[in-house]
């Protein structure tokens, strides 16, 4: 799961540009590194089905500069984390920093139905 280039094109605003635009950019190295992974685990375990994977990317985002100009705009950190099942299905989260592991759980968790 993962925005489309429809959704890409049809936000509002800048700030919500730039979130699905380096959401959609995560998603897509991520799915590149398990690609890779999967492919050398399978070559060296002789095809054997691949565990679960997990990975995460970080990025920021400026929010717009607010009327005063000697404030700075505030930077936002989000993470992309994506996480691919033994079935080979993947999933992708974007979270703001600093949310507890266990919301990140709860988002998986949810998506599957295995609550």
């Amino acid at each position: 799961m993962s925005p489309t280039p429809y959704d890409l094109a049809s936000t509002q605003g800048s700030t919500h540009q730039h979130l699905l635009f380096n959401f959609y950019g995560g998603c897509l190295r991520i799915h590149e590194s398990f690609e890779k992974t999967v492919k050398k685990k399978v070559s060296e375990e002789n095809m054997f089905p691949v565990c679960s994977l997990e990975e995460g990317v970080m990025f920021t985002s400026q929010l717009p500069a607010s009327p005063d100009p000697k404030k700075q705009p505030p930077l936002i950190m989000y993470w992309v984390i994506g996480r691919r099942f033994p079935d080979g299905h993947e999933m992708f989260v974007c979270l703001e920093d600093g949310v507890p592991q266990s919301l990140l759980e709860l988002a998986f968790t949810y998506n599957f139905g295995l609550t």
